[in-house]
């Protein structure tokens, strides 16, 4: 199974993910189910999770779009037809422009050891389908590892700085690890590091070498009984077909101090 229809295929299941539950804290229930829009840095990030997380063939994650813009119908045409082959292969249309960020992404995870010793001692891409147990009854989650094992580690994809990714840790990757840590729990494995790959994909001139950020356990923890209090049983009322507050939801920042959550190697 190719990595676009394996990934098509797991979101298409209505169990409760990890990038929903990011969603939810970062904004609200309503704005977290509303349908997801493919952009280009989405498909740059599955490109470079396939091809270094799964050491995949690039001939078998994507394909290049034809080098001409769309002004005309021809044009308009023969891209629209390039879309439509990518779908019925299983690819990922991508431009040269995108090819450029992905190779950046991959140089960049190639220059940081640790994130070569993460990939080494742990298992790519597992899926875990479990029931998290609410108040209101069992709620159907879902999650798809990157990296299982010693670690729990989840590729990020950043076209900015690392400053955007530490932001982004304060205010939804911790909670999404938390979900993530659930659901290998619920499936029979208790890694002893939680944390995120962050790989720059900007085009740049030299290469930036990707982070590998560590989440502390207690904070790991803290979102966790966010979740357990707040998420989950919002979430399995919805499923159950009662009514339920979907606007934005008040909550305290975790993280304080980001010298408090991190190590950075």
């Amino acid at each position: 199974m190719s990595a676009a229809t394996a990934h098509a295929e797991y979101h298409a299941n209505p169990a409760l993910g990890g990038s929903t539950v990011a969603k939810i804290v970062n904004a609200c229930i309503a704005e977290a189910l509303a349908p997801v829009r493919v952009t280009p840095d989405m498909i740059i990030g599955s490109c470079v999770d396939a091809i270094w997380v799964e050491e995949m063939d690039p001939a078998d994650v994507y394909s290049l779009a034809p080098d001409c813009d769309r002004r005309s119908a021809a044009n308009k045409k023969r891209h629209a037809d390039h879309a439509a082959e990518c779908e019925s292969a299983g690819l990922y249309p991508v431009t040269q422009k995108h090819l450029e960020r992905i190779n950046n992404g991959i140089d960049a995870l190639a220059l940081n050891n640790l994130a070569q010793k993460v990939r080494a001692a742990c298992e790519p891409q597992k899926v875990a389908f479990w029931e998290q147990q609410t108040p209101h009854g069992p709620l159907a989650c879902k999650g798809m590892f990157d990296l299982l094992g010693p670690w729990l580690a989840d590729l990020k994809c950043y076209g900015s700085l690392l400053a955007q990714v530490l932001k982004d840790c304060r205010f939804k990757h911790v909670y999404q690890l938390a979900h993530y840590r659930n659901g290998a729990r619920a499936t029979g494995n208790d890694p002893q590091h939680c944390g995120i790959i962050a790989t720059p994909t900007a085009a740049s001139d030299s290469v930036i070498p990707a982070s590998v950020i560590q989440i502390a356990p207690d904070l790991i923890d803290e979102a966790a009984a966010y979740l357990d209090y707040s998420v989950y049983p919002a979430m399995a009322r919805m499923q159950a077909g009662e009514p339920v507050w979907t606007g934005h939801i008040t909550r305290g920042d975790i993280i304080k101090n980001a010298a408090d959550l991190i190590f950075i190697g």
